[in-house]
């Protein structure tokens, strides 16, 4: 059987994201209301809901609508229809007898190390300031993995330590749900800390190719039936790698949600008897939760990726239902104001003091130039605590739409911090801890680029 064209399923699958689906029926059908409080749910709770005579077991226990009633193109039905043997086969899968890629990941992290300063002395460059190597955390045999893209300098951890870090905002969030301490695999794409995550867009060639060997042995080695990769730079790579993948989309309450089955031929330690090594899911970037609304299409979206993951690969693992529709993750998240003082001193740390040019002693008895200065009235408008990140969330679509007029090219007169208009000024009060604490605000200008970098954080960490 021929893998299924991506490409062609992608156009079917925006067609199919189109069609309006009630909001009421995207629960899984084991978590409706009324318990709404809160919902922890383990495989011997309401994962264990019974089948009915209209459900369709795809993998594991996740349970469908019946396939000839799914609403999918009788295109789409045929496919999964075609790959439903080799589904079931990984389905069934003994991960314990797949012939090792790595045998040491500390080792194999060493040699990744080694080849990776090589690279970039080939290349001619250095990493950025203040960036860092990420081991990855967990173990090799877990069920579920989770691949994220470039954590930022946001850590109160040293440097070379583990993927698993509690101190930044993004990671916590993914280790709050479906998640094992000390076993559940999680690692980065390209292994490193960046100040703005464009590694695959800034890297030298030759460095990027050394990152991603070493992320392709993991894949390799990695015993997860399920891995879920976050943000949409690294799901294009991966679609765009020359991997050989077969997508599946999924339909009833798991709709706008697509399996994309690894082959088997991916890899090096390749077993006889199986087509498909692994499923990937694709979830939105965590950076994007901490402005999404409460119940909003893109928290439920994000809230079945980990309940598919987990009825794919192991109904044993804990997880929250509501986990992003009800903000549950902010209970793993540091506070607004503490992840700005782990960013500020990363970059303070990170900052080449060695750069800044001598200051010169003016001779006794000259009379030194007066210095051109500021009023200090953009200082001084700032709050002593920053914004949560509800009121963020709500005030920069406002303060966005403000300054478009500086997008234009059309003159403004924001000479002072009063003749900001209400939105910008409300949404700048609370951002020296966040936005500003590694520069002075002179002008309107700052400002408005601060604003265009905001936007460009927001595309990026959409899906």
């Amino acid at each position: 059987m021929q893998a299924w064209d991506v490409q062609r399923q992608n156009q079917g699958l925006a067609a199919a994201k189109n069609k309006k689906v009630d909001p009421r029926k995207r629960q899984a059908p084991s978590l409706e209301e009324p318990d709404r409080k809160r919902l922890q749910v383990s495989s011997w709770q309401s994962l264990q809901a019974p089948s009915t005579s209209d459900a369709f077991v795809l993998m594991g226990i996740l349970e469908l609508p019946k396939l000839d009633s799914s609403g999918l193109h009788p295109r789409f039905v045929q496919h999964i229809k075609e790959n439903l043997p080799d589904i079931q086969k990984l389905d069934n899968r003994d991960f314990n007898t797949l012939p090792h890629g790595i045998v040491d990941l500390q080792h194999e992290f060493s040699d990744f190390k080694r080849k990776k300063a090589q690279a970039w002395a080939q290349s001619r460059r250095v990493p950025e300031p203040g960036s860092s190597l990420l081991h990855p955390s967990g173990s090799l045999e877990a069920t579920i993995a989770h691949r994220l893209h470039q954590p930022s300098f946001t850590t109160s951890l040293c440097t070379g330590t583990g993927m698993a870090d509690k101190s930044n905002g993004c990671i916590a969030m993914v280790m709050g749900n479906a998640y094992r301490e000390n076993e559940t695999l999680i690692y980065d794409h390209l292994h490193r800390r960046s100040k703005k995550s464009e590694g695959l867009e800034n890297y030298p060639e030759n460095v990027v190719e050394c990152h991603e060997q070493f992320t392709q042995k993991i894949l390799e080695s990695s015993h997860a039936k399920v891995e879920v990769v976050y943000g949409r730079q690294v799901q294009a790579r991966v679609l765009h790698s020359g991997l050989k993948i077969t997508a599946i989309p999924l339909w009833g309450s798991f709709a706008n949600i697509v399996l994309y089955f690894v082959h088997k031929d991916n890899f090096e330690n390749k077993q006889p008897g199986h087509r498909f090594r692994k499923v990937l899911l694709f979830a939105t970037h965590p950076q994007r939760m901490f402005y999404e609304r409460k119940g909003g299409e893109i928290a439920i979206r994000q809230d079945r990726i980990p309940e598919a993951a987990v009825r794919i690969a192991d109904a044993t693992i804990t997880f929250q239902a509501d986990y992003y529709q009800a903000k549950r993750w902010r209970e793993y998240v540091p506070p607004v104001n503490q992840l700005a003082l782990y960013r500020a001193a990363r970059l303070y740390e990170s900052f080449p003091f060695e750069d800044l040019p001598e200051v010169r002693q003016e001779p006794q008895g000259v009379e030194a130039a007066p210095k051109q200065r500021h009023s200090g009235r953009w200082d001084e408008i700032f709050s002593p605590e920053p914004h949560s990140n509800e009121a963020i969330r709500k005030m920069l679509g406002e303060a966005i739409r403000a300054t478009e007029a500086l997008d234009q090219g059309q003159p403004t007169k924001w000479q002072d911090p009063a003749q900001l208009p209400p939105a910008v000024l409300t949404w700048l009060k609370g951002q020296k801890q966040v936005l500003f604490y590694d520069r002075p605000i002179n002008d309107e200008i700052d400002i408005a680029i601060t604003l265009d970098k905001c936007k460009t954080s927001l595309s990026r960490s959409e899906r």
